[in-house]
Formats: C-alpha cells, structure tokens, sequence
C-alpha cells in the first residue's frame, strides 16, 4: 500500500493563511504620476523605493517620492534617502509607519512637483517604484517577485 504525505498540502495551507514569504513589486516611472494604495491595519511599516539604478557617474534621473493621507495631507517625503554610490546614486526611500486609510504616492523629480504627466528638462525621466504591496496607478507595471 502506497503512503501518501499531506506536507505539501499543509506547508501550502499555512502560507495562504500566515502570510508566508513577502514579495516586492516594481513599477516603471516614466513621467510624474501618481499611484494609489490602500492600508489595512494601523501602525503598518510602509518602505517605498524610487530607484535610480545608477552610479553617481551616470545620473540621468533623480527620483523624489510624496506620500498623501485621503485628506490630502502630505505625510511623507523624501529625494535621496535610499542613497549609494554604486548603483543608487540619487534614489528615494520612504520609511514610515501608516494607519489604516486610503493614501496617494506622487512619483516625481527633485526639486519640486513638476505636474502629472511632465518629465524633467534633462534626463530619461524613468526610474523604478519598489513597494511590499501593490499599487494602482499611471504607470506600467513591469515585474512582481
């Protein structure tokens, strides 16, 4: 008589219901926008990542991320917190704790807010959004894992 194992099954039952492995999402900002998400408990790490995915000798972008509350109150932001010279020259990191509520993300450009749909005068204008979650947005998403 065959023995049938049930370990599979259960380890793939207690992921579904325990969270399991957290996986990142990146999205591909090719122009000022805004992107939308949602939180569900108070007191919720948020890290959010604008990557420039370039040296300090190559900088042809400089990500600035705003974070907003559903009031539209600017909660967050951030130019180069997520700072290297290897490979994240001028990058952004947003790093804070969220209450449960509705939030907006504007990916744009250092200085200043440049209004949907601009890019900056010099530069490709396209980095890269790295969250733990998923947003809703203008922009295309380019990979989840």
């Amino acid at each position: 008589m065959r023995k049938i194992s049930f370990l599979p099954l259960f380890i793939w039952v207690f992921s579904l219901l325990y969270g399991g492995v957290t996986s990142a999402a990146s999205y591909t900002v090719t122009e000022e926008s805004d992107w939308y998400f949602s939180i569900e408990q108070d007191q919720t790490l948020v890290i959010i990542y604008g990557n420039s995915n370039q040296s300090c000798e190559e900088v042809t972008v400089d990500p600035y991320l705003w974070l907003y509350d559903d009031k539209d109150t600017l909660v967050a932001y951030d130019d180069d917190g997520n700072f290297n010279e290897q490979d994240q020259c001028v990058s952004s990191k947003i790093y804070t704790t969220l209450d449960a509520g509705d939030y907006r993300l504007r990916a744009g450009y250092f200085p200043e807010q440049l209004g949907l749909g601009n890019t900056p005068e010099w530069g490709t204008g396209e980095y890269e959004l790295i969250t733990e979650f998923s947003l809703i947005g203008t922009g295309t998403t380019t990979s989840t894992i």
